[in-house]
């Protein structure tokens, strides 16, 4: 049975977390994205420059490469989820590179 998390691309999801964000009692799912990666069009490791810091080598991140927007998927209470990125205003952030998800419960 689909459930409604799929994807229109691959991803890199990083970290996700439930919560009950529109409050119905139903955990909807928040899935955090790094960036848009594509093996394909990557340079490979001996052509890219490594960065240092006092003459040692140091893992520079992502820059250069393209923002992710993250995702939100609301539960329907019928064993399903529906993509509301758009429609909460989830996938309006931009140019945040995601690695993981904290929640609160603030009353």
């Amino acid at each position: 049975m689909q459930v409604g998390l799929s994807q229109d691309r691959t991803r890199y999801n990083t970290g996700c977390a439930f919560v009950d964000y529109d409050r119905d009692g139903n955990l909807d799912l928040f899935v955090a994205n790094y960036l848009r990666f594509d093996f394909s069009a990557a340079r490979s490791p001996d052509k890219t420059p490594i960065a240092g810091i006092e003459g040692l080598p140091v893992a520079c991140g992502p820059r250069g490469l393209p923002f992710e927007t993250n995702l939100l998927y609301r539960n329907t209470g019928k064993g399903t989820f529906v993509d509301v990125s758009q429609a909460s205003g989830i996938s309006k952030a931009h140019q945040n590179y995601s690695l993981g998800v904290l929640t609160g419960d603030f009353k």
